[in-house]
């Protein structure tokens, strides 16, 4: 069967204008979307600086060596090495290393499904759609291999069930100092590396064939009652890993390689539904925290405003390299809302014009111009409207620069209505 499929549909021009109707009320909900996605945005943004600025100033430091009880409910700074009392373990592999976090990397060999879509409206308004499926076998997350979904499943179909999936596992005994630190924050520690084993470990594969595992047998039983039984404990041990054979059912599959492991029957011929397995681990490492101080660890502290604060970066930083970080953090999380609220409202105005579009499509020519023009409109309306929301809800919080806002984007909403004005009187 080929791995590459295209289907070819054609909308008649009524058919395409009722459909543009129908989604007048989308627009709309995506144009309204956006004002008070655009106003919470602005809030949290100064709520967020305050709340920063507040910490920057209440922030005290605070020693490794012992806990100070005077510190307790106080915003510290601390930096140092954050190491592991207790191994961090995979149960479902039988790996126990010395690190902070273990991550379990799990790839499949599955069918892939991707498009590629063409549109071509046609001399009387109708539209043709043109789409290119095709299924290429790679090595991909599986979380996303379900293939009931797919255009054709048929013969392109991934294993429902999966044997391992990818997992986080951390430490539940890390300390910095004379601190406890908060496991459900190790997750978002970096200085990842992969897990390694020596090259002598395992001796033999724990993923041997069940041929090899009665082979096995029949040599120890064959074997004399005098044999010494401290062959194995001879065996060097790993300096990062102690792998256990995985569970016997998928002794058949499972393989053990050089630093991962593979289940499916051959590693160098792939089948979908085969599996690589590699582990990486957060190990021991200099951090820097600026939180709370709660009995002998670390919680979120709680600015007047409400916000709260909790920031780990990895290294040795000074408070204030933290405080600076945050702001950038926070100033980028603001741009990045803010180009979506405008994007959102540039869409929605689109597709409420869109019927104007399809409507010009009974000569294509006209309707591409009409489109453009579409474009430019909704671009005129967005912006002005987009610096109007934003200058309010400073005007809100921070009158200073609310006000200028608000009159530059009453000029640039003069200056788009006079330019609308003029332009049709220059078309004859």
């Amino acid at each position: 069967m080929p791995d590459t499929f295209t289907t070819t549909t054609t909308q008649g021009w009524g058919s395409r204008l009722g459909g543009s109707f129908k989604g007048l009320l989308f627009g709309l909900l995506l144009f309204l979307v956006a004002f008070p996605l655009l106003w919470w945005n602005e809030g949290r943004t100064v709520k967020q600086t305050r709340a920063l600025n507040e910490g920057a100033e209440a922030v005290v430091e605070a020693s490794l060596d012992a806990v100070d009880p005077a510190l307790e409910g106080q915003l510290v700074h601390v930096s140092g090495l954050v190491t592991n009392l207790a191994p961090v373990a995979d149960s479902d592999f039988g790996l126990s290393v010395d690190a902070l976090v273990l991550r379990r990397e799990v790839e499949m060999y599955q069918w892939v499904e991707s498009q590629k879509t063409s549109k071509k409206v046609n001399l009387g308004g109708s539209e043709t759609t043109t789409t290119e499926y095709s299924y290429t076998r790679e090595w991909a997350d599986p979380r996303f291999a379900d293939s009931s979904n797919f255009a054709y499943p048929e013969g392109h179909q991934n294993p429902a069930a999966i044997a391992y999936m990818p997992d986080t596992m951390v430490c539940r005994d890390a300390r910095i100092g004379a601190y406890v630190f908060p496991s459900d924050h190790l997750p978002g520690l970096g200085n990842a590396e992969p897990l390694r084993w020596p090259a002598e470990w395992p001796p033999a594969s724990p993923a041997t064939s069940a041929a090899t595992n009665a082979e096995n047998a029949e040599a120890a039983e064959a074997a004399p009652a005098s044999a010494p039984a401290a062959d194995a404990a001879a065996t060097p041990e790993p300096a990062t890993a102690e792998p256990a054979p995985p569970p016997a059912q998928d002794a058949p599959l499972l393989k053990k390689l050089q630093n991962s492991y593979y289940y499916g029957k051959n590693p160098a011929v792939p089948e979908i539904g085969d599996l690589r397995i590699t582990f990486t681990l957060v190990p021991p490492h200099d951090i820097s925290i600026v939180a709370a101080q709660r009995s002998n660890t670390f919680a979120e502290w709680r600015a007047r405003n409400g916000r709260t604060l909790f920031l780990v970066s990895d290294g040795l930083s000074t408070a204030a390299e933290q405080f600076e970080s945050a702001h950038r953090g926070n100033k980028m999380i603001a741009w990045f809302l803010r180009l979506g609220g405008f994007l959102l409202m540039v869409l929605g105005i689109r597709i409420f014009l869109s019927p104007l579009r399809v409507l010009a499509d009974v000569l294509p020519f006209l309707g591409r111009l009409v489109g453009g023009a579409g474009c430019i409109v909704a671009f005129l309306i967005a912006l002005p409207l987009t610096l109007l929301t934003i200058g309010l809800a400073w005007i809100a919080y921070r009158p200073l620069i609310g006000i200028p806002l608000v009159v530059g984007a009453v000029l640039l909403a003069v200056f788009g209505l006079v330019k609308a004005r003029k332009t049709p009187a220059k078309a004859p």
